[in-house]
This record gives C-alpha cells, sequence and structure tokens, in this order.
C-alpha cells in the first residue's frame, strides 16, 4: 500500500511539472518512479523530469532494470541515447497475466548518456501510472586479455630483433 501511495503521490507530482531537464542518476547504482499520463506512446516521467542521465569516466557496464508495480497490462519500451534498446529479460510481456519487469544490460561508453521509456502496452482502462527503475552500480569494463597480447607482441618483436642482428 505504501509503495502504491507513492507511486500515485509521483503521478500527482509529475502531472504538474513540465519541464525538458533530465534526472541524474547516481553512477553508483539508483532507484526512482516514473509516470505516464497519454496512454500507448507516451514517453514517462522520471520524478518530473523528461529523461535520466547517466554519466560514466569510461567503457563501463551497467543493469537497467523496471517494474510495474501496480496494474497488469502495461509494458514499456527502453530507448537509450535516442535508440531503443531490446530488453535482455522480461516477465510477462505486454503484463499479460501478471506485472511487468524487464532488465537491460548495457556496455555504454565514457560520457553522458541518457535513458527513456515509452509506453508500449497499456491497462485496459488506464491511460496513466507508474512504476519503478532502478540501475546496478556502474562497474569499468575489463579488457580480458590486454596484459597477455602486449607481452605477447613485445616478446615477439624482440624475437624478431635477436634474429635480424644474429
Amino acid at each position: 500500500m505504501r509503495h502504491f501511495i507513492f507511486v500515485l503521490a509521483a503521478v500527482f507530482m509529475a502531472a504538474f511539472t513540465t519541464t525538458a531537464t533530465a534526472t541524474v542518476v547516481n553512477p553508483g547504482g539508483d532507484t526512482g518512479v516514473f509516470s505516464w499520463d497519454d496512454g500507448v506512446g507516451d514517453s514517462v516521467t522520471f520524478a518530473g523530469h523528461d529523461t535520466l542521465q547517466l554519466t560514466v569516466s569510461g567503457t563501463s557496464a551497467v543493469t537497467f532494470s523496471v517494474l510495474d508495480c501496480c496494474v497488469i497490462g502495461d509494458s514499456f519500451d527502453l530507448v537509450v541515447d535516442g535508440a531503443s534498446v531490446a530488453w535482455d529479460s522480461v516477465t510477462n510481456p505486454g503484463g499479460v497475466g501478471g506485472l511487468f519487469a524487464a532488465t537491460a544490460d548495457l556496455v555504454l561508453a565514457g560520457g553522458v548518456h541518457t535513458f527513456d521509456l515509452i509506453l508500449a502496452t497499456a491497462a485496459a482502462g488506464f491511460d496513466s501510472g507508474g512504476a519503478y527503475w532502478t540501475t546496478s552500480a556502474v562497474s569499468a569494463v575489463p579488457v580480458p586479455a590486454a596484459g597477455l597480447l602486449l607481452l605477447g607482441g613485445l616478446g615477439g618483436l624482440v624475437a624478431m630483433r635477436r634474429r635480424k642482428t644474429s
């Protein structure tokens, strides 16, 4: 019940707030609410802002998740930096038979990235609602064999030089 009231308050607040700014996401992991009020095709509002904004210092892995907490029948499309991104896992696509939950594991280049959600399907009789988003802690993407490749390349150069001097 507490979550429902929180989402309802966020929807009410979003209905009276019209800004063109982004909600800044903590790179250490963050969570919040989003809402919509214009039905299918509507770009959701993140706590009164049009998009989420995540800044990473270098190539990083991040997990972005959504959970529609309250009404069965909603589903969302993910848009990152203006391009549609497929969900890696979806529970109840289209919200049929249960609440919509989806996760996308992304590798982002260093810089500022914007996230948006578009309402793809809406529960029958509902043109507005609210749900939750979450990001995991951002982690640098390791370069698995960079050290071994560097050592192998240097070793090859040394071997070629020795061969030429002999």
